[in-house]
Parts: C-alpha cells; sequence; structure tokens
C-alpha cells in the first residue's frame, strides 16, 4: 500500500488540506463539551495514541497530535498495525479504502453493523477516493 497516499489522503478527509495549522481542533467534533481529535490528522489520544503506545512500547503523549511529524509516525503505526489484525482475522488483503475506514472507523470498522455508522464509513472514503482520483487527473 502506498502509505504517503493513504496519509496524504487523510489530512485531506480531516482537515481540509494537507498544511497549516497543526494545533487545529476538529471543526464540529465535539463531545462531552470538549474536542478529542487534534492536529492534521485529528488524533484521537484516548484511542489511537493509547492503542500506539500499548502495541509498540511508545510513550506518545496528547501534545505529540500536534507535531505533523510525529502525527504522520503515530497514524503509520495505528494503520499498520490494526490493518495486519484485519489481514490476519479475515484472511482478506486490505484495500485502500479499508485503511480509509480503519482510520474513521477504528480498529474494527469492519465488523460495525449499524446502517448509520456504514454511512458514514462510506461517506468518508468516498471522499478519500475522490480526492485521489481528482490529484491523478
Amino acid at each position: 500500500m502506498n502509505m504517503a497516499l493513504v496519509i496524504a489522503t487523510i489530512m485531506f478527509c480531516e482537515t481540509g488540506h494537507l498544511s497549516g495549522d497543526e494545533r487545529l481542533n476538529a471543526r464540529g467534533d465535539f463531545w462531552r463539551g470538549q474536542h478529542h481529535s487534534f492536529g492534521i490528522m485529528q488524533i484521537q489520544p484516548d484511542q489511537v495514541i493509547a492503542d500506539v503506545n500499548r502495541v509498540y512500547n511508545t510513550s506518545y503523549s496528547h501534545e505529540d497530535c500536534f507535531s505533523r511529524h510525529k502525527s504522520i509516525e503515530i497514524s503509520k503505526r495505528y494503520l499498520e498495525y490494526w490493518i495486519g489484525r484485519y489481514e490476519k482475522n479475515t484472511g482478506k488483503q486490505a484495500t485502500f479504502r479499508d485503511y480509509l475506514m480503519c482510520w474513521n472507523g477504528g480498529c474494527h470498522w469492519y465488523k460495525k453493523t449499524d446502517p448509520v455508522v456504514l454511512g458514514r464509513l462510506n461517506k468518508y472514503a468516498n471522499k478519500g477516493e475522490a480526492y485521489v482520483r481528482s490529484i491523478n487527473r
């Protein structure tokens, strides 16, 4: 998989651009009175960073969400681990769309059955695929 393209696509889907304010909080991503996704990759520290630290025995922190370099590193590790688990558990090779859905829907995106949730996951993946088509013209 072209991880650079996956990361660029996620950045675009999450923030609408590939550069800019790395301290960006999620627009409209407000839960229990506070933002919970941060930086250019819109990382959720309680899920993504916690998983990466557990799996790789690292010590990333909430502040690392605001470093472009570290947020990309964290995202790659998260995706590589959970996509690897998906491939092992299902016997399927992950597609580009699977990477997008994993990022947007969490590590068990492929087990979700709620039509509303599936609609959101598909909308996100469609947005990512449209972005890739637009840069390949």
